[in-house]
């Protein structure tokens, strides 16, 4: 049994993509600004602390970030406490030390925040002790309800780049994690391509235009049954439908079913990924072969697509392509880290 353990944790180690970097996607953390600072000034009157989880944290950025922009829109770091989970244990430990080379600082989002929060180190980049101080990281499983069984409830879980991984059977069980452990009016925030996949389980409303960041609609008061429909009950639905509501203001939305006007769609690119993903996940390799080289064509910088396209092809035993792939994306990388594409997303 006990070797069992370890070739399971090696192989796991050997699966996990650790891709990520600080404030990836700003513009999902711009779109918490208001509902945050709502939230502060309710829970300071309450003497109660926000609740932020990063669910697949990966080696931390993520999670790193969202201390740093809390602090940066003026929420005392008393008044927050945010947690970060992974299955793989190398990328906690590299989390908890906190140290990155230039690669994870990729957007230039971050260059506000060089020589406060975070520290050049030679080559490297340390997080500053006490931004450091505000993040816990653990070692859990997000498929076993054991290890998920003592978190408890969160204001606003990010779950970005993770479920595009999952076969729709895995994509259901972590969003019913996501359901059990989000407060009622909580933010889920996933990546742009994933937004399609929240739909299909979650009754959501969108936060703002364009971005995936959602608020949580269903009361606690529902039976688990109804909290997400079963993969075979529910009806895929675009995510951005004239049927959702949505606030100018960020805030969770009112009871009021008034109806508001239809927002505007994902950029092609993005619908590109997303159904690729999709194809994937239900085994159209051909389908989401065309998707992923469409969506490469338009951004040629994309490390989403390129590295869907390497686990698509290591699938299908094409080890030359995705050898290709994963020689290109360390190319994208560097060219990232010398400037040369700019992705503050």
């Amino acid at each position: 049994m006990a070797d069992d353990s370890h070739e399971m944790a090696i192989l796991v180690e050997r699966l996990v993509t650790p891709e990520t970097w600080f404030f990836r996607h700003y513009s999902s953390f711009q779109a918490l600004r208001t509902p945050l600072l709502s939230l502060y000034q309710k829970y300071s009157r309450e003497g109660r602390s926000i609740r932020l989880l990063s669910l697949g944290c990966s080696t931390g950025e993520e999670a790193y970030s969202l201390a740093i922009y809390l602090s940066h829109i003026g929420i005392a770091k008393t008044d927050y406490q945010t947690h970060a989970l992974d299955v793989s244990e190398r990328a906690i430990r590299i989390a908890r030390n906190g140290l990155y080379n230039a690669s994870s600082l990729r957007s230039d989002v971050h260059r506000q925040y060089l020589g406060t929060a975070i520290l050049q180190s030679g080559t490297h980049y340390q997080v500053a002790a006490d931004v450091m101080s505000r993040v816990r990281f653990f070692q859990r499983d997000v498929l076993s309800d054991k290890d998920m069984s003592d978190i408890g409830n969160y204001d606003i879980i990010f779950c970005r780049n993770l479920l595009i991984y999952f076969s729709p059977k895995y994509q259901e069980q972590v969003l019913r994690q996501v359901a059990l452990h989000l407060n009622p009016g909580g933010l889920l925030v996933v990546s742009p391509s994933e937004a399609w996949l929240v739909s299909r389980f979650l009754q959501l409303s969108t936060v703002a235009p364009g971005i995936p960041v959602f608020c949580y609609l269903q009361s606690a008061q529902l039976d688990d049954n109804e909290l997400i429909p079963t993969a075979a009950s529910a009806k895929p639905k675009k995510i951005l439908s004239s049927q959702r509501h949505s606030t100018s203001s960020g805030k969770p939305p009112s009871s009021s079913k008034k109806e508001v006007a239809e927002l505007p769609a994902y950029r092609q690119e993005e619908d590109d990924l997303a159904q690729g993903a999709e194809a994937m996940a239900n085994g159209e390799m051909l389908l989401a072969e065309q998707c992923f080289r469409r969506h490469l064509y338009v951004n040629p910088g994309s490390i989403e697509s390129l590295q869907l396209m390497e686990q698509l092809f290591l699938t299908q035993g094409r080890l030359q392509d995705a050898a290709h792939c994963a020689m290109r994306r360390e190319r994208v990388d560097q060219y990232q880290q010398a400037g040369r594409f700019n992705d503050a997303g």
